[in-house]
């Protein structure tokens, strides 16, 4: 089974398994695995009013990347209309982290932690920001 929009890259995931997945085959798929007492069509339900969540959101924060001048990072606008609303919208309770976090004498800009996973780091940047150097 081929899919247009997934290019696999080592062994971690196979087609096989995507296949199951999307045959709804593979284990821990069904509502109750989520939550307990969902049922599969709640589940679906749940699944689709994210979906179109994520998409009306998707909408509002394309039109602030719009707005931007020639030359801004679009951080601030990256972080509230994009990836808070859709971290939240997959369950992430994120607490923002005002400052930056000393790690072996080095200054990290982590901007939440997730109080449901143990304080898990998140680090946001701007949709115009590039991965490759280091942030201004």
């Amino acid at each position: 089974m081929t899919f247009p929009s997934i290019e696999i890259q080592g062994s971690i995931i196979s087609s096989d398994l995507l296949g199951k997945i999307r045959g709804e085959q593979a284990p821990h798929q069904q509502g109750k695995d989520f939550v307990p007492g969902f049922t599969d069509a709640r589940l679906k339900d749940e699944i689709s009013l994210a979906w179109q969540e994520a998409k009306g959101q998707w909408t509002i924060f394309k039109s602030k990347l719009a707005r931007l001048k020639e030359g801004e990072t679009g951080t601030s606008e990256t972080r509230n209309f994009w990836m808070v609303p859709l971290l939240t919208n997959l369950g992430y309770n994120l607490n923002f982290n005002r400052q930056s976090e000393e790690l072996n004498g080095k200054l990290f800009p982590i901007g939440y932690r997730d109080t449901n996973l143990d304080n898990f780091p998140i680090f946001i940047d701007g949709y115009n920001e590039s991965l490759d150097r280091r942030p201004r």
